[in-house]
């Protein structure tokens, strides 16, 4: 059943394990109260494909709904995907897009289908779904780089698989593929041999090649029949190169594509999802106030996400590659929406990612001289959305409650540094005024308030710091809300 996100009050007992990994019922099955449809009817933009925890794959549906709720139009499986997004969960991102198809088709025409609901199957680790004519079935399952395909072709003549890359490039071979879309790589081998493929770009075919490169290229695979008309296809995808999507797929899958890999895959997706869920344990409420909770944990544990390949390199937001040797970098920070109560609960629950989110926010402020306002798959521009500077609040909090692992003199620096960065919009008129006037910038009340809160997150480092110039000066600002 799928349901718009919506609340009611009822009470139950909540128990946090939060300085160890001691469960009260360490074989509790929480991914079965789980419910990956809540909040994807109409615009709810919540993920509903197979994921880990934090992971870098998103691996789903890339659909569109119809305004009756039955279904809808299915134009492919991504590996990438946001949740959560205002600007639409499931057609934000959608990067390295599959489908498959039985009959001999036109790429000019396309490949979406009709699906309905009744036909789907989620849970946190895995997601399946029939399209209406009963052509084909899909099941998805991922790790934390890499994700795979279990197709099943129920009706027509032809074994094929549609590669959609609207921008980038794709080198072919008989038992895999590699190429980029967007910017990011993959690297995809394949359960049975290939026989041939077709290329389309721009609505017309290209020569036979082994490599295609441009805009709007639709790629045909053809593959050998089989009896039990099964195609296996795992997929590792990195930002930052080709061998680092490739690498990935071997650290997760190792030399296997088939059955028991994608067994595998689901059944470790299923023991990482309760090993998170069971940071909370709840007792008492209905069935259905159970599994809002847990559904809510769930999405709260779909990002930030991993961002770096199985060797540790990554890209950071000025382009450049790094190694990450004494951290785990991360991405996805919608400060702005997260740090009043998401970043909050993860100080409780998620200390160790934590400390690992702040020194990403360090590393940032190595490579750029500013710590990370709102990033994007590794991307932030000079503007972010969006207004302040939340990795203040985030850090502030964090400092407060005792959590450490990074470098505090660097962080206080940091924070010095982000809160007298005039590029924030009606940062100058603050300083001047004590407030945004309302008559020369849009949004003063907001700005003001969270300029200020944010201002004065910097004497919480100041007071462990003995800083009394630091106190004075942001402490005056703390009180510009006023």
């Amino acid at each position: 059943m799928r349901s718009s996100v919506f609340f009611r009050s009822f009470s139950f007992v909540v128990l946090l394990s939060v300085l160890s990994c001691t469960s009260l019922h360490r074989d509790k099955e929480l991914t079965a109260l789980v419910n990956p449809f809540v909040g994807t009817q109409d615009n709810g933009n919540t993920f509903f494909g197979a994921s880990r925890p934090f992971g870098m794959v998103k691996l789903g549906p890339w659909v569109q709904y119809d305004t009756a709720g039955t279904g809808g139009t299915l134009r492919g499986f991504s590996h990438t995907h946001v949740s959560g997004m205002a600007g639409g969960g499931n057609t934000v991102s959608g990067e390295v897009i599959f489908m498959p198809f039985t009959e001999t088709v036109n790429a000019n025409k396309g490949f979406a289908c009709r699906y309905r609901h009744d036909g789907e199957e989620a849970s946190p680790q895995s997601y399946s779904v029939i399209d209406a004519g009963h052509r084909f079935r899909v099941s998805l399952a991922a790790a934390p780089r890499s994700g795979i395909l279990h197709i099943q072709y129920l009706s027509g003549d032809t074994a094929g698989l549609a590669v959609v890359v609207p921008r980038g490039n794709i080198t072919l071979s008989r038992d895999h593929i590699t190429g980029t879309d967007r910017g990011v790589s993959f690297y995809s081998r394949f359960s049975r041999p290939l026989t041939g493929w077709q290329v389309w770009a721009g609505g017309h075919p290209l020569p036979q090649a082994r490599h295609y490169e441009g805009d709007d290229l639709q790629v045909l695979l053809f593959f050998s029949p089989s009896g039990e008309k099964s195609l296996f296809v795992g997929t590792g995808i990195s930002y930052v190169d080709t061998t680092g999507a490739r690498g990935n797929l071997l650290a997760d899958a190792g030399p296997d594509t088939g059955k028991v890999l994608f067994d595998r895959y689901v059944e470790e997706g299923r023991r990482a999802w309760n090993r998170e869920l069971r940071r909370i344990e709840i007792e008492g409420g209905t069935r259905e106030q159970r599994i809002l909770f847990y559904t809510s944990l769930y999405h709260a544990f779909m990002h930030p996400n991993l961002f770096m390949d199985a060797d540790r390199r990554y890209r950071s937001t000025n382009g450049k590659i790094y190694q990450a040797t004494s951290f785990d970098n991360y991405t996805n920070f919608s400060l702005w929406d997260t740090f009043r109560a998401l970043h909050p609960l993860f100080t409780l629950i998620q200390r160790q990612r934590t400390t690992q989110f702040i020194r990403t926010f360090l590393a940032r402020y190595d490579h750029t001289g500013r710590m990370l306002i709102m990033e994007f798959n590794g991307v932030e521009g000079t503007q972010p959305p969006m207004i302040a500077y939340h990795s203040l609040s985030v850090l502030a909090d964090a400092f407060v409650k005792g959590i450490r692992g990074y470098d505090t003199v660097k962080s206080y620096e940091a924070m010095q540094q982000l809160a007298d960065d005039l590029h924030r919009k009606g940062k100058q008129l603050y300083l001047d005024y004590g407030f945004i006037p309302a008559d020369m910038k849009g949004q003063s009340v907001s700005r003001t308030l969270e300029y200020s809160y944010d201002d004065w997150c910097v004497t919480r480092l100041a007071t462990a710091f003995h800083d009394t110039a630091a106190l004075v000066k942001y402490g005056r600002r703390g009180d510009f809300y006023r």
